[in-house]
């Protein structure tokens, strides 16, 4: 399972042009944090109540704002392979449990996500970036889930031809089997673009999931709710 390189038939000027756009966001968003320390001190005078509510409003916007740049800068790395990678052997389902242990709270409805399968298989990776992508990947999972308040996890490990490989498995319970059956030419292009107020998380996630020499897939009668993810195992 080799890494699929990104970006290989895109203009080498247009990486330049993202880092150029991230640092010219930066300073004036700097200059405008700046200014708003300033008044959250009353440096400047006391705030009235009303006042003090509508610059805590401006103040998470800006703090938004500054996530953003942050994934525009590292999907931009990730596409462009200049992304650093601290590797190591991982117990991958314990990761797992890590991060649904670690899950947001779900913004609409509660929903349980379950961890299933079988246990100590290990990858030879990044941890903080697989966590950031498996916890992007569950959280926009979960978002979607329409007709279930669970959502399954399932791990295991499936032979390929050079070695072996780790296949998780996320979606409703109710068609966990039928998903893990389905062969990676049966499963569709998960689409990282069409699921909205998660920022570049999943386009990130994506591409973190890529570096490590795996995929991810959705299935092919609905993108939403459900993928599959295969890393290599070691």
């Amino acid at each position: 399972m080799a890494v699929v390189p990104r970006g290989q038939d895109t203009d080498p000027r247009w990486r330049k042009l993202v880092k150029l756009a991230v640092h010219e966001f930066r300073n004036p968003l700097g200059v405008v944090v700046g200014y708003l320390r300033m008044l959250d001190r009353e440096n400047v005078g006391p705030l009235t109540p009303q006042q003090r509510r509508f610059l805590e409003e401006v103040e998470k916007s800006c703090s938004r704002m500054s996530a953003l740049l942050k994934e525009v800068h590292d999907v931009s790395n990730l596409e462009s392979g200049t992304a650093v990678f601290n590797r190591s052997t991982i117990d991958l389902p314990a990761l797992l449990a890590e991060v649904i242990a670690n899950l947001p709270p779900a913004p609409y409805q509660k929903v349980t996500v379950e961890l299933g399968g079988e246990r100590a298989l290990r990858v030879y990776g990044d941890s903080n970036r697989l966590k950031s992508a498996f916890s992007s990947i569950i959280t926009a999972l979960r978002r979607e889930l329409i007709e279930t308040d669970r959502l399954a996890v399932v791990v295991r490990a499936q032979p390929v031809q050079d070695g072996t490989a780790i296949r998780i498995t996320v979606g409703d319970p109710a068609r966990i089997e039928q998903l893990q059956s389905m062969a990676r030419t049966e499963l569709s292009a998960f689409d990282e673009w069409e699921r909205g107020s998660l920022g570049l998380t999943l386009p990130a996630a994506s591409r973190i999931i890529e570096a490590h020499g795996g995929w991810l897939l959705a299935p092919p009668d609905d993108a939403k709710g459900a993928a599959v993810i295969c890393i290599p195992g070691v």
